[in-house]
């Protein structure tokens, strides 16, 4: 294998052939560079419920002369996957020769959600519908093109019911958005790859007022765990031709849908509702003739 083969193509290529707990390190390395490049192989061990001799074992059948080496490889990852244009520079290069992007954006999207299913933290998750179920009100927060499944998940937790306001706004305006907070609200925050200081603002401001924090992250949950009370991950994406976006975006589709089945019949009568004033609002014919 050659030195310049990046982390995670070196995983895929070995997976077949490792032990479980070596294949349980590797995908955790790869998923995880950030997190490799400033641990130790006990610190490493420790975190996949294995041992630091399994992470020796497994650092040598990726290829690389020694575990110095993998941490320099990981951070070179995680310094790359900062930067967007180098990650679009790589996602570019996979579709070359690849036939049709769509095919290979279907195939990388679809692997992610095999992932994600195989990896959720089934007992994370049901904390986190309890939550909002029970909650005053759920506020949600996400910048540029993290709004778009804070925003998502906002409304549809309105037409089900629930009270539910989307914030995006940073800076100074931020404040604004985070003066009514209170111990019934629940936050969910949606940072699928930057940690901006509007991030740690919210989380901050939140724990402060009391609320449920759910964090909702594919690169910052290691990082802010001990400061939200509730972390839902998704897998890395910057290895593929897919987009953190898209898997934000799954789960808050299956959250909002998670929380109306608590209460199928209120959620059904507010939808009712929201289409009677549609009708009242733009006329009996909601739909145009084609």
């Amino acid at each position: 294998m050659e030195a310049s083969t990046p982390l995670h193509e070196r995983v895929a290529a070995v997976t077949p052939s490792l032990t479980p707990s070596e294949a349980q390190v590797a995908a955790f390395m790869a998923a995880n560079p950030a997190l490799v490049a400033v641990s130790s192989t006990a610190e490493l061990g420790e975190l996949t419920s294995t041992s630091d001799a399994t992470v020796v074992r497994t650092t040598k059948k990726l290829g690389y002369q020694s575990y110095r080496e993998l941490r320099r490889s990981a951070l070179a990852v995680s310094g790359r996957h900062r930067d967007p244009s180098k990650v679009l520079d790589d996602q570019l290069g996979q579709l070359s020769g690849s036939g049709s992007g769509a095919t290979k954006v279907l195939r990388d999207t679809a692997e992610l959600l095999t992932q994600f299913e195989a990896e959720l933290d089934a007992d994370g998750w049901n904390r986190a519908v309890t939550a909002m179920v029970r909650a005053e009100r759920v506020l949600t927060y996400g910048i540029g093109p993290s709004g778009c499944p804070a925003d998502y998940l906002s409304i549809y937790l309105n037409r089900h019911g629930l009270r539910s306001v989307s914030m995006h706004a940073t800076g100074f305006a931020l404040a604004d958005n985070l003066l009514d907070v209170t111990g019934s609200d629940v936050v969910v925050v949606f940072a699928t790859l930057r940690r901006f200081r509007e991030v740690d603002a919210v989380i901050d401001h939140a724990g402060k007022a009391g609320a449920t924090t759910i964090l909702i992250s594919e690169t910052l949950g290691s990082a802010l765990r001990d400061r939200v009370d509730i972390v839902l991950a998704t897998p890395q994406t910057t290895t593929g031709t897919s987009d953190g976006v898209i898997m934000a975006m799954v789960v808050a589709r299956a959250l909002e849908l998670s929380v109306a089945a608590h209460d199928p019949a209120s959620a059904v009568r507010s939808m009712e509702r929201l289409n009677a004033l549609r009708a009242d609002i733009v006329g009996d014919e909601l739909d145009a003739d084609g």
